[in-house]
C-alpha cells in the first residue's frame, strides 16, 4: 500500500508541475497548485518516513492516513476541474470504493468526503448566475457509495471469520511455547513418542544423555536413539521394554534396572519412568518418559556394598571367636565362675550372638544386591526342612515361655506327630532354611504370650509355608514397607526388641530368586501371619 500511495502522490506532483509550467485554461489554476503542492509533499513525507513507525502502534490510523492524502488530492482536483461533472470525478469514486477495503471505519469517512464534495458542488452551482442543479452524476455517486459499503461489509466479514483461526493459531503457538518452556525447565532428560513409536519431542538433557541432536532424532524409532539394555547387558524385548509395556497396557511403569548405550558408546545406569499420553477424548496417543542418570549413585552403592561385604566377612571370624570363648567360660566343666560373673557372661554371649547375626545379615544383603550369591540349587523335600528348622527354633520359643507347633496339610495345629508328605522344590536348601529361620525368629521375638504355628500346604503348582503368631500385630500402613531394607515398625515394643530391619528384606529377595513370593497378613493386637510360596518340581 505504501508503494501504491507513494506513486499516486508522485503522479499528482507531476500533474502539479505540468500545470505550473504549461498554460492550461483552468479556472483558479494557481489556487489549485497552491493547495495540491503541500498535500503532495505531506503525503510523500508521511508515506516514506512516518507510516511504518505508526503502523506498529495504530494500524488502521496509519493505513488510512496513507489513503487520506490520495483521496484528498483527488477531491481537490475534482473540485477545481468541474466538480461532479469533472472528468476526474469517476477516478475519485473509484478511489472511494478502493479505500473501503480498510473496513467500515474507512467507508464512513469516505462517504463523508463524497457528501462534502457533492454538497460543495451543489452550493457552487447555486452560487452561479444559472442557479441550476446538476444531478446527472447522482446515480453513479449513489451506486459508488453502495458498492463501497458492500466492499467494507465483505472486508469486515472476512476479518471476523479470520479471527477464530488466528486465535486457534495463537493458542497453538502459545501451547507449543509453553511446552518448550516446560521441557527446557526440567533438569532430567525427557522424551516423548507417538503410538507409532516415533520420537516427537526431546529436551536438551535428553540430547546430552543420548548424544543425539533433537532434529536428527525426531521421527526416528525410539529404540534407534535410546538403546536400552537389561541387567545382563542384553537388548530389551517386548516383555521387558517399558515403552512397549506402556503403549500396550496404557499404564505407567518405572525401573532402575536398565542401562543406556549412548551414540558415543557411553554407558549410563538409568532410572526411567514412562507414562501414557492421550488426546482430549482420552484416546491413547503415545508415551512420555522421564529419565535420570543414576550411574554415580550405582557406583557409590557398589562401593558401599563392597565395604559392608568386606567388613562383615572380616568381622565374622573375631565375633565367632568371642562367642566361642564366652561359651567356654560359661561351661562349668571348663571354668569356675560365680553367679554374678555368669550373669555378665550371659549378657555378653547374647550380644555376641546378636552381633554375629547382624554381620551375617549385612553380608547376605551385599551379596543379594551384587548378585553374588552362591546358588547351589538342588531338589529337596521342603517338608523335612520345615520340621528340622522348627525343631531347632522350638528351644528358643520354650526359653521365652511360648509353644511352637508344626502341622502339615491340615493336621491338628496342636499335634506334633504328623506324617509329612513330600513337597519337592528346586532351590538352595541353606537359603530356604535362612528364610524360615528369619520368619520364625521374628514370630517368636514379637510374641509374648500364646504360640507360634508353622503350617505347610500345597496345591498343584506351589507349596506354601505360613508362620502364625499371637503377637502385637502390624498396621496396614507398616505392612506396605515391611520387606524394604532397614525398615522397622516404629513402636515402643520394636525399640525394646532390637533388630536390623534386614531379615524380611533378605527373605523376600531369596524367595523371589527361586520364583516364589512372600507376603504378610496382620491386624494390630490380633497377631500376624507371614507366608511364602515356592513352585513345586513337576515329576
Amino acid at each position: 500500500m505504501t508503494l501504491v500511495t507513494s506513486l499516486f502522490n508522485i503522479a499528482v506532483g507531476v500533474f502539479v508541475a505540468v500545470l505550473f509550467f504549461f498554460n492550461f485554461d483552468i479556472q483558479n489554476k494557481n489556487l489549485l497548485i497552491y493547495v495540491l503542492t503541500p498535500l503532495v509533499v505531506l503525503g510523500l513525507v508521511y508515506n516514506l518516513l512516518l507510516a511504518r513507525p505508526l503502523i506498529r502502534k495504530r494500524e488502521f490510523l496509519a493505513k488510512y492516513l496513507q489513503f487520506f492524502f490520495v483521496v484528498a488530492e483527488a477531491a481537490v482536483v475534482v473540485y477545481f476541474t468541474g466538480g461532479t461533472t469533472s472528468i476526474w470525478y469517476p477516478v475519485f469514486l473509484i478511489l472511494i470504493m478502493a479505500g473501503s477495503v480498510l473496513g467500515f471505519s474507512a467507508f464512513f469517512i469516505n462517504a463523508g468526503l463524497v457528501a462534502v464534495l457533492y454538497v460543495g458542488d451543489i452550493l457552487a452551482s447555486l452560487a452561479t448566475s444559472e442557479q441550476q442543479l446538476n444531478v446527472s452524476s447522482f446515480p453513479s455517486t449513489i451506486a459508488a457509495v453502495i458498492f463501497a459499503g458492500l466492499i467494507a461489509y465483505t472486508t469486515e466479514k472476512y476479518i471476523h471469520s479470520e479471527k477464530p483461526e488466528q486465535k486457534v493459531t495463537a493458542d497453538l503457538e502459545s501451547s507449543k511455547m509453553t511446552e518448550r518452556l516446560m521441557l527446557g525447565s526440567i533438569a532430567d532428560p525427557v522424551v516423548g513418542i507417538n503410538s507409532d513409536r516415533k520420537i516427537i519431542l526431546m529436551n536438551e538433557p535428553a540430547q546430552e544423555l543420548t548424544g543425539w541432536d533433537m532434529h536428527d532424532a525426531l521421527n526416528l524409532d525410539y529404540d534407534q536413539v535410546f538403546k536400552l539394555r537389561d541387567q545382563n547387558d542384553k537388548e530389551l524385548n517386548e516383555a521387558n521394554d517399558p515403552f512397549s509395556y506402556v503403549l500396550e497396557n496404557h499404564r505407567p511403569v518405572s525401573s532402575d534396572k536398565l542401562t543406556l548405550l549412548s551414540r558415543d558408546k557411553k554407558r549410563s545406569a538409568l532410572f526411567i519412568s514412562v507414562g501414557p499420553t492421550s488426546d482430549n477424548e482420552g484416546q491413547p496417543t503415545g508415551a512420555i518418559a522421564i529419565l535420570r542418570d543414576i550411574s554415580e549413585q550405582k557406583a557409590l552403592a557398589r562401593e558401599r556394598n563392597e565395604f559392608i561385604s568386606t567388613a562383615s566377612h572380616e568381622m565374622r571370624t573375631p565375633v565367632a571367636a568371642i562367642e566361642g570363648y564366652i561359651s567356654m567360660a560359661q561351661n562349668p566343666n571348663l571354668a569356675q565362675i560365680d553367679e554374678r560373673a555368669k550373669g555378665f557372661l550371659d549378657k555378653a554371649h547374647g550380644s555376641a550372638i546378636h552381633l554375629g547375626k547382624l554381620f551375617q545379615d549385612l553380608l547376605s544383603v551385599s551379596k543379594i544386591e551384587d548378585k553374588n550369591i552362591k546358588d547351589r540349587r538342588a531338589v529337596f523335600n521342603i517338608s523335612d526342612l520345615v520340621l528340622k528348622v522348627s525343631a531347632e527354633m522350638k528351644i528358643l520359643a520354650q526359653q521365652k515361655g511360648i509353644q511352637l507347633f508344626t502341622h502339615i496339610s491340615g493336621a491338628d495345629i496342636k499335634s506334633e506327630k504328623v506324617i509329612a508328605p513330600t513337597y519337592l522344590v528346586n532351590a538352595d536348601e541353606s537359603r530356604i532354611a535362612e528364610v524360615l529361620t528369619n520368619l520364625i525368629d521374628n514370630a517368636i521375638k514379637y510374641t509374648d504370650e500364646g504360640n507360634v504355628d508353622v503350617e505347610i500346604e500345597a496345591d498343584q503348582s506351589f507349596v506354601t509355608i505360613k508362620i502364625h503368631d499371637t503377637g502385637v500385630g502390624i498396621s496396614e500402613q507398616d505392612q506396605k514397607h515391611l520387606f524394604e531394607k532397614f525398615y522397622r515398625v516404629d513402636s515402643e515394643l520394636t525399640r525394646e526388641k532390637g533388630g536390623t530391619g534386614l531379615g524380611l528384606y533378605i527373605a523376600r529377595n531369596l524367595v523371589e530368586m527361586y520364583g516364589g513370593s512372600v507376603w504378610v497378613e496382620s491386624s494390630p493386637q490380633k497377631g500376624s501371619t507371614f507366608a511364602f510360596k515356592l513352585p513345586l518340581v513337576k515329576m
